[in-house]
């Protein structure tokens, strides 16, 4: 059954290849037109990297830097395969007609692995030409059989990924079934893919300059992350093709990249035996008790007894309305873009100026947006207390609303660092982890104030906080930037402390904002 049913899965594939319509053949033809010159773009780069670093450094530098670069693919197109397959596993359409077959477990599985298979196989093609780089340079020092073998071991790594895609949609199962996070899902595996993109379309378009670097010896070829590649079995492949052969550590990593080929699978078809049936079960009745519920309201109840979740994402799709026609937040979104600029030009190679630069940004952006948000209500405020709306899911919505504002402009400036500084992936990683905290913290703090300082008679939207919130506002950031590079200064780990109690803060300035807004009468 599980060979008819594969057998059907090849069909589609070849009925979509030479049956579709001609506007989606032409998609292909595009997209396979920009794949090409990708491909030797990056092949072309990254093999000029590979072999500046053996020719300058050897083979220790260049078996380290492509350690770090495949463990990249790896965690990529793992989270991006695995994301599909939580889809796949929980949401497919295809579910209900697979389980109302005779179907053994071994079937089921099999159609599934066939699935996940083909997802990383797909994963794949973006970072391929990576590989087929540090294969080029390999060939010139290792013999075509050891080329062959990493091919083999690159192949087997394509079943391992499968394989854990498999395990952790099945260990997530349930979770991700309570919340209905499909589009999340899929959209997690798109970001996952552009993020790789970006970091290795970095590497291609600075090829020259880090070749330069590299013979001058002062390019750092990411050796802050090579220790973390032993937890990749790309990392152990990279390490088994060295020219010295296999010798101790480095032959126990070779069995165990052998061994972790062979178990994965099995261990992915024991737990999908033991678990796939009862979590598609509860993902069938979750689905089911929600359309019971829905038919079972009337249009009174649901406005009624609607959620906290529901009532806040009505009021984003009410902003993401209203923002769409208001050309004060446009230009005011803007005046970060064009500091990046300048940003750029005054040098931007030290950490604290890079913190201090994204912090600037984060501030501005909720200048623009945030500290007005609540006062630009204006006289419909009036309309939303009258409503059954609590002042918490309008403060929400205000405040993701300014943290995917925030986020945006800042994550945009730490990319544009990336490439035009020439930064390592380690400082990229490291900047845009201080993006996200950023983002939401002066996201918070602005919406705070703009909560306890509401200023609904105002004439220009961009005034619409009262003076003391734009004050309190410019000191809080003040003093949050002015920890966080204090923080630094002594060391990476000691920005925890900082971020807990910035974080108490912010919650206890939206708490307070909430019930101002609750108590506020005309």
């Amino acid at each position: 059954m599980s060979q008819t049913i594969l057998k059907y899965r090849l069909r589609q594939i070849y009925n979509t290849l030479t049956r579709s319509p001609r506007r989606k053949k032409f998609g292909w033809v595009v997209s396979l037109s920009f794949l090409a010159p990708y491909y030797v773009m990056v092949i072309r780069s990254m093999g000029q990297i590979y072999g500046k670093l053996y020719e300058n450094r050897g083979w220790e530098a260049l078996s380290s830097f492509a350690s770090v670069n495949l463990s990249l693919i790896f965690f990529f197109v793992m989270v991006s395969t695995t994301a599909i397959t939580l889809y796949r596993i929980l949401e497919a359409k295809d579910l209900s007609l697979l389980m109302f077959m005779p179907l053994e477990d071994k079937s089921l599985f099999s159609v599934k692995f066939y699935e996940a298979l083909s997802d990383t196989l797909k994963g794949m093609i973006l970072p391929f030409p990576v590989c087929i780089a540090f294969m080029s340079i390999l060939g010139k020092i290792q013999s075509p059989l050891v080329v062959s073998g990493f091919l083999l071991g690159w192949i087997g790594i394509i079943f391992q990924l499968a394989s854990l895609s498999v395990l952790i949609a099945l260990l997530l199962g349930k979770l991700v079934t309570s919340k209905h996070s499909g589009a999340i899902m899929r959209m997690l595996a798109v970001i996952s893919a552009m993020v790789f993109l970006v970091v290795f379309m970095g590497y291609s378009q600075r090829s020259d300059s880090i070749s330069l670097s590299i013979e001058t010896g002062t390019y750092n070829t990411a050796s802050g992350l090579a220790k973390y590649t032993m937890f990749f079995p790309s990392g152990w492949l990279v390490k088994a093709v060295s020219p010295s052969g296999l010798s101790g550590f480095g032959l126990l990593k070779f069995s165990g990249f052998v061994l972790l080929t062979i178990l994965l699978p099995i261990l992915a078809f024991w737990l999908f035996s033991l678990r796939f049936r009862s979590i598609w079960l509860r993902s069938l009745e979750v689905k089911r008790s929600k359309k019971s519920h829905l038919r079972s309201q009337s249009i009174k109840q649901k406005l009624n007894e609607k959620t906290s979740s529901s009532k806040t994402k009505t009021m984003m799709k009410k902003e993401l309305k209203i923002i769409s026609r208001e050309p004060h937040i446009w230009i005011g979104l803007t005046i970060p873009l064009v500091l990046f600029f300048l940003f750029l030009m005054w040098g931007s190679g030290d950490r604290s100026t890079q913190i201090t630069y994204i912090i600037l940004i984060s501030f501005l952006t909720t200048l623009s947006y945030s500290l007005s948000s609540v006062g630009r209500e204006g006289k419909t405020f009036l309309l939303l207390k009258s409503m059954p709306l609590d002042m918490s899911a309008l403060v929400r919505a205000k405040l993701v609303m300014g943290c995917v504002f925030n986020l945006v402009l800042t994550i945009t400036f730490s990319f544009v660092l990336y490439f035009m500084k020439g930064l390592t992936l380690l400082q990229l990683g490291l900047n845009l982890a201080l993006s996200v905290a950023a983002s939401i913290y002066t996201a918070a703090f602005g919406v705070s104030m703009a909560a306890l300082f509401p200023k609904f008679d105002f004439t220009n939207p961009m005034r619409a906080a009262a003076l003391p919130g734009i004050v309190f506002l410019y000191l809080l950031i003040v003093a949050f930037g002015g920890s966080l590079v204090a923080a630094f200064n002594l060391g990476w780990w000691a920005l925890s402390v900082p971020l807990i109690i910035w974080a108490v803060v912010a919650v206890m300035l939206m708490k307070r904002g909430i019930r101002n807004l609750e108590k506020l009468d005309f």
